[in-house]
């Protein structure tokens, strides 16, 4: 990612995270801050997970609004929007499957094997 893409990633989200009241604008924060980085990258390991929320979580946050949980409910949030795209992904499927052209390359797969 490139120095401008950083930054305006950066400043955004600096103003999401400052603006924080309580759990539920810690929340939505963490939703927009997963779907702006999915559009970069689909999921990440753990590790990078911690890094991004030390490099773009927590310093922002006001210390009069920090929970400890947060960093969990970050993590949290990442897998519950990877797990919707993959939800996603398999009704798009599902529905490929049950149309006509999905049950020809079935029919196609069952008579070549």
């Amino acid at each position: 990612m490139g120095f401008m893409s950083r930054l305006r990633l950066h400043v955004p989200l600096r103003m999401t995270w400052l603006t924080l009241q309580d759990e539920h604008d810690f929340d939505i924060a963490t939703t927009v801050f997963w779907t702006w980085y999915f559009v970069y990258q689909r999921g990440e390991e753990k590790k990078r997970r911690d890094d991004l929320f030390k490099q773009f979580v927590k310093p922002f946050i006001p210390s009069a609004v920090w929970d400890d949980e947060w960093e969990e409910r970050f993590h949290l949030g990442h897998n519950t929007i990877l797990h919707g795209m993959a939800q996603a992904v398999d009704v798009c499927v599902k529905r490929w499957e049950d149309s006509d052209a999905g049950e020809i390359v079935a029919a196609e797969l069952r008579h070549s094997m």
